[in-house]
């Protein structure tokens, strides 16, 4: 992949990223994300990657808030079958990694906000309140 031209890449991460948006499941998202994020990264283009990664990240955010508010039949499914944390924690691994590689140690934080992502939401779904209305 590194005799890609900037062009060809360009076109790559153009189309890839229309595949990420149009994809249903947010699991796929995230793993289309990663590698699209991986080509970018090994043809010589880390901030293209850090883009990528940024944005697929952000839409499996997205997709996991979407489930604060809809329920879930446990006797069917489990809440981390429904959730995409261990892929969104994957997608804030590899943009902390790269942000370090860059030098800018400040803005390696996205697989801390991807673990508070998931305890949001759990939280947000099974604790009870501690207010009465």
């Amino acid at each position: 992949m590194m005799n890609m031209s900037s062009r060809e890449l360009e076109e790559q991460v153009r189309w890839g990223m229309k595949a990420i948006e149009c994809s249903g499941n947010t699991r796929s998202r995230a793993m289309r994300g990663l590698q699209l994020g991986r080509l970018c990264e090994n043809a010589g283009h880390p901030v293209l990657a850090l883009r990528v990664w940024m944005e697929t990240l952000e839409m499996v955010r997205n997709d996991n808030f979407e489930w604060e508010n809809m329920p879930i039949n446990t006797a069917v499914y489990s809440f981390d079958s429904k959730i995409a944390f261990t892929e969104q924690e994957e997608l804030g691994r590899q943009i902390d990694r790269l942000w370090r590689q860059l030098g800018h140690e400040e803005m390696a934080h996205f697989k801390r906000m991807a673990e508070d992502d998931y305890r949001s939401i759990w939280l947000w779904k099974y604790q009870e309140p501690y207010w009465e209305y």
